[in-house]
């Protein structure tokens, strides 16, 4: 009995030590392995590291090359322009000062210049705008957000919190008062061409038709 267990003991010993043999060589041989990849990377010749540097650069020249063979530039002009205070009539709290106006679309469109880089005609929205009104305020623009109607966002004038919204004359009819004789008539007289209509609280209160220079 005893020896039977001493036969058991000593045959776990053995085991164990080629299971540990079996373990350092795994190691030794995965540590060499390591070793010589890093050996191999750091004898690389110059002429291979020029050769990676120059296909590096020759992807980066291409993909510049690519970049700069993009069509001309497109150009705008602002066709029509319409700016009404009151466009509901005297109808009392339907008014906007002409600096709420004019700061409200300066906002929206300076926003939408820096984030629509593709797009070439806010540059001459902004500067028609900025001819209604020398220095008008800056404002803030607060919960902005990109909508199938437009440019929506939350102002602070005046310590006055207003909703504004700038886009496209169809989509934001959709989600404002009825458009005044006036805006009517003008979006009748520059059908075709690309026309974008501010509105505050729901009220719109200007458009500016823009058309493509050839």
């Amino acid at each position: 009995m005893n020896k039977s267990i001493t036969i058991e003991i000593a045959g776990a010993v053995v085991a164990l030590v080629i299971i540990s043999l079996i373990t350092w060589l795994f190691l030794a041989l995965s540590k060499r392995r390591r070793i010589r990849r890093a050996a191999s990377t750091t004898s690389e010749s110059p002429s291979e590291q020029a050769t990676a540097n120059s296909l590096d650069s020759t992807g980066l020249a291409t993909e510049s090359s690519i970049l700069l063979q993009k069509g001309p530039e497109q150009k705008w002009e602002v066709a029509d322009f319409l700016l009404q205070t009151e466009p509901l009539g005297a109808i009392p709290g339907t008014g906007a000062e002409r600096e709420l106006i004019v700061a409200s679309a300066l906002a929206l469109t300076r926003y939408i210049e820096s984030a629509k880089t593709q797009e070439t005609m806010w540059p001459a929205v902004l500067t028609r705008y900025q001819q209604e009104f020398a220095t008008p305020e800056v404002l803030e623009l607060i919960g902005l957000e990109e909508s199938a109607e437009g440019y929506a966002a939350r102002i602070s004038y005046h310590q006055k919190k207003y909703t504004i919204l700038l886009g496209e004359a169809e989509p934001v009819a959709l989600a404002s008062a009825p458009f005044s004789v006036e805006l009517r008539d003008f979006l009748a007289r520059n059908s075709g061409k690309q026309v974008y209509v501010l509105v505050i609280d729901g009220i719109a209160y200007s458009a500016i038709a823009l058309e493509l220079i050839e």
